[in-house]
């Protein structure tokens, strides 16, 4: 019983983190989320898109444009945003990189963030 109380409760013991993110960090960590998982995952991901996602002031100031290719282009910028995410939003995010590398989904605009994320 004790064993499967330690297990439930990882996500608990993770430390979050607040780091510095651009644009395209963002974008790889929107591409990250999962499309469905349990209500606990999900209300997770739901947290992590709100931190993440760009307000409308951003999309302005970044004067973020789809292509005629179909592909999104913005200006680039020195700064990026300081965004902290909690010890559980922090594991669903290392566990959605897991899945994507063991899926071999990993694109290389996600690279660098998978990276980010994956560090101790």
């Amino acid at each position: 019983m004790a064993k499967a109380r330690a297990t439930k409760n990882k996500a608990k013991d993770v430390v979050g983190i607040e780091k510095t993110f651009k644009v395209i960090d963002r974008i790889g960590l929107l591409g990250l989320l999962p499309k469905e998982a349990n209500i606990i995952n999900m209300t997770l991901a739901k947290d992590i898109r709100e931190k993440v996602d760009f307000t409308q002031d951003e999309m302005k100031k970044f004067d973020m444009r789809t292509r005629p290719d179909g592909k999104l282009a913005w200006k680039i910028q020195k700064k990026g945003v300081k965004i902290k995410f909690t010890g559980a939003e922090l594991e669903l995010l290392r566990s959605q990189v897991d899945l994507f590398d063991k899926q071999n989904k990993i694109t290389a605009e996600m690279l660098p963030v998978c990276f980010t994320i994956r560090e101790k």
